[in-house]
């Protein structure tokens, strides 16, 4: 695997970034990234109740949980959606709610 240029280290601690190089829209995120995010997630980490408690859950192998988490990733429920294409079709409104260019809306003078 080749490293984005902007990549801290090593590609297995790349953080979580969205990049759009030649065509492609990449999600990325190394696995040492998603180890920590585990073993931080706030809702494993009851910090307010139990200041100074580590996550009862650690990442005992990256390379394989990263493997399970891409293939929960792209679960299709029964309408063939998947959490990234529901993530893809939050971004893609946002961002023409945001003005984005590179979009516009056809009016009934274009047909």
């Amino acid at each position: 695997m080749s490293q984005h240029p902007d990549a801290p280290g090593e590609p297995h601690d790349l953080p979580l970034r969205c990049v759009y190089v030649d065509g492609v829209l990449s999600f990325q995120v190394g696995v040492n990234t998603i180890k920590w995010a585990v073993e931080h997630h706030p809702e494993l980490v009851d910090a307010e109740h139990y200041p100074g408690l580590e996550s009862p859950v650690t990442v005992n192998n990256p390379d394989v949980f990263a493997a399970e988490l891409a293939r929960k990733i792209n679960d299709e429920s029964e309408d063939g959606s998947t959490m990234l294409t529901d993530m893809l079709d939050k971004a893609i409104m946002e961002a023409i709610a945001d003005g984005a260019d590179g979009v516009r809306f056809v009016n009934d003078d274009d047909m």
